[in-house]
């Protein structure tokens, strides 16, 4: 199941949970992830210039 930012809901819901989250002290914040099913091409080419130093 995707969604999309083109979808007007999801922007909605977007941009009344980042007003929410103005209120709200850093720290306060929970941590978040985001999980990929995918290889990330940017984080792979940067691990592997990192090794080869």
């Amino acid at each position: 199941m995707g969604y999309s930012f083109s979808d007007l809901n999801i922007r909605y819901i977007w941009y009344k949970l980042k007003n929410m989250m103005k209120t709200i002290n850093d720290f306060e914040k929970p941590k978040s992830f985001i999980l990929l099913s995918e290889s990330d091409k940017i984080m792979k080419i940067d691990k592997e210039t990192t090794e080869k130093e």
